[in-house]
């Protein structure tokens, strides 16, 4: 049974048409990822916002308005300079100065009275991406949030699971370092293993058991999603919301087919 689907708000979508919105909606992604990862733990303000990839974001001009709302709305986190440098303005009264959501509520309601819309914006990426997902059905499940589709597999929501060398000092990503530091299939079944996965026949519910279905593309892995106990598919779009979807659901240009099944042990699973 396709599972229910979700509209697309026509307003939502970015200028120049559906791909150009998606094209600039992955490089923001990229450049929000990057700054996080760049930031790490740094606890000055100043040294944050001057980092290249928030510069870089504050480059984009207005175009990326809509999505630096999204962030406030979804994933709080400090905007406030990039939207003050990009837009000349500054809606936060002094009584609130300090306070992060009712700085974000600011901006929002700001951005709401110049007509901005920036809720579902992700769904630009997915007649793209996946000229199947619509047609086979999907639900989106969570909101937005850092961690990726290795870590929403793994159970690690802090950060982000991905085959590179990650300096402890700036980046709270992680690979294991037994895993090879390379996008094989070999090496995301080491990197699984070190937390219980092991190989699987097929994408059959087993009971007591959770499932991960690897997608790749020409020979590199692409993404990952965890079987749930009703026996449903989810996984977490890159640095976008979890959706639950079918696994041909997102087999396509962007993450190739499933060519990999794991499973390990569910914790306090249900009764069969």
């Amino acid at each position: 049974m396709p599972v229910e689907q979700i509209g697309l708000d026509p307003a939502a979508d970015l200028s120049n048409g559906k791909a150009a919105g998606a094209q600039l909606l992955r490089k923001f992604n990229r450049l929000r990822d990057s700054w996080k990862a760049q930031r790490g733990h740094e606890s000055s303000t100043m040294k944050s916002v001057l980092l290249p990839a928030y510069q870089n974001i504050i480059g984009i001009g207005p175009a990326a308005i809509p999505l630096l709302l999204r962030e406030l709305e979804t994933n709080l986190d400090n905007w406030f300079w990039a939207l003050m440098a990009i837009t000349e303005e500054d809606p936060v009264p002094e009584s609130i100065r300090g306070d992060g959501e009712a700085m974000a509520q600011a901006w929002l309601n700001w951005g709401k009275e110049r007509g901005y819309q920036w809720r579902a914006m992700a769904e630009q990426l997915y007649d793209v991406d996946f000229p199947n997902l619509r047609k086979l059905g999907f639900r989106r499940t969570s909101e937005p949030g850092y961690y990726n589709c290795i870590a929403y597999v793994v159970g690690d929501f802090a950060r982000k699971w991905w085959p590179a060398d990650y300096p402890p000092f700036w980046s709270i990503d992680y690979w294991p370092s037994n895993a090879p530091e390379e996008e094989s299939l070999e090496a995301f079944v080491a990197a699984l293993a070190t937390v219980g996965y092991e190989s699987s026949r097929n994408a059959d519910k087993e009971p007591g058991f959770e499932k991960a279905a690897l997608y790749a593309l020409g020979g590199i892995v692409k993404h990952a999603a965890l079987q749930q106990e009703d026996g449903t598919w989810r996984s977490k779009l890159g640095s976008d919301e979890d959706i639950e979807h079918t696994l041909d659901g997102l087999e396509g240009p962007i993450y190739g087919k499933v060519v990999a099944y794991l499973k390990r042990p569910r914790i306090n699973p249900l009764a069969p």
